[in-house]
């Protein structure tokens, strides 16, 4: 029983979050999650996703959440802006409001001006 938890334990810390079905592929009993759960080494962030209870709280971690939960999903646009600490060079990013009433006018990019960039 040992040696399955210190399995549980590996896969953990390198997967940083684990599903159950982490477990089956690993050849683990799910039921170990919920062991370790009570016993204050793993925690349980939402239906099906567990981590490391010394797993720190960063703002990547919901990214990490995330690409558990949906594999093929893609980091886009802000957040990738920030996850590549590129949003803290920018000064702005102006883009037009639709506003209640939907679209009234013709979409254009969103300007994008980099520090020390004069406004034209």
């Amino acid at each position: 029983m040992q040696g399955k938890i210190d399995k549980l334990r590996k896969l953990v810390q390198r997967r940083h979050i684990v599903r159950p079905r982490d477990l089956d592929a690993a050849g683990l009993p799910r039921n170990y999650l919920a062991r370790l759960v009570r016993r204050g080494q793993l925690q349980r962030l939402d239906r099906g996703l567990y981590a490391a209870s010394s797993l720190p709280v960063s703002e990547h971690l919901s990214l990490l959440e995330v690409s558990r939960r949906a594999p093929n999903a893609v980091v886009c646009l802000l957040s990738a802006l920030r996850f590549h600490e590129i949003l803290g060079k920018l000064i702005s990013v102006i883009a037009p409001d639709a506003g209640v009433g939907g679209f009234n006018f013709p979409l254009t990019p969103p300007v994008v001006r980099r520090e020390g960039t004069p406004a034209n």
